[in-house]
């Protein structure tokens, strides 16, 4: 495919794609020849993931057996708990926000924001400068998620990202009350820079409780 030499890309992950596992070869020859390719067909018939990478740029390590692909409502769940339970996060984005559309016309178009890229925070301290471009989806229904890795500023420290929702969760009061009576001797400027630095900690760890908070919140209304 022209995207892939074009953007020199060494690792793909195509999802709802309905090969089947008669087509999978043409697949691998027309898209992937010389690259390690493997996909779920032996957990989906119509083989909803694949995954491809070129040995020369990759080495690749699969845990466990299984590919799996996650619907629409109760089949959400598992996936929620996946994501608080592995401790991921948005990587940083640009481009297209809503990444997928009916492709309708006029008033009848719908645009949503269907597709995201995670990563947990081994990836996020490794790969700080690591970023995500939604393209325009062109030939495909979703837009394709472009990650770009800047090895030469990976020294450069992760910003710190205050999220509004955190106010609401259970623990946001006691966590802001403890790290602002911390005693820190020296002048106004430095004791509230230092207030603010333990803060950050505290308020880090918000991001797990309002995912698991979150995920209980889905099942509970799945259950109305």
């Amino acid at each position: 495919m022209r995207m892939i030499s074009h953007k020199r890309i060494g690792f793909v992950g195509l999802l709802e794609t309905k090969v089947k596992a008669a087509k999978m070869g043409a697949l691998y020859l027309n898209m992937f020849q010389g690259w390690c390719f493997t996909s779920n067909l032996a957990h989906h018939p119509n083989g909803r993931i694949i995954i491809a990478w070129n040995l020369n740029n990759y080495e690749v390590d699969i845990k466990g057996e299984r590919l799996d692909y996650c619907g629409n409502g109760t089949e959400m769940v598992p996936f929620h708990n996946f994501v608080c339970d592995c401790g991921l996060e948005d990587v940083k984005y640009i481009g297209s926000y809503f990444t997928w559309n009916n492709r309708q016309e006029g008033k009848d178009r719908v645009f949503a924001k269907l597709n995201w890229v995670l990563a947990n925070n081994d990836w996020l301290d490794k790969f700080p400068t690591s970023e995500i471009t939604f393209l325009p989806e062109g030939d495909f229904d979703h837009s394709p998620a472009l990650l770009s890795i800047y090895l030469n500023l990976h020294d450069k420290k992760k910003p710190f990202r205050y999220f509004n929702y955190w106010s609401s969760l259970r623990d946001f009061t006691s966590i802001v009350k403890t790290g602002w009576q911390e005693t820190v001797e020296g002048s106004a400027m430095y004791r509230l820079v230092n207030k603010l630095r333990h803060l950050k900690h505290g308020l880090k760890g918000l991001n797990q409780q309002g995912k698991g908070d979150i995920g209980i919140q889905d099942t509970e209304a799945l259950k109305l």
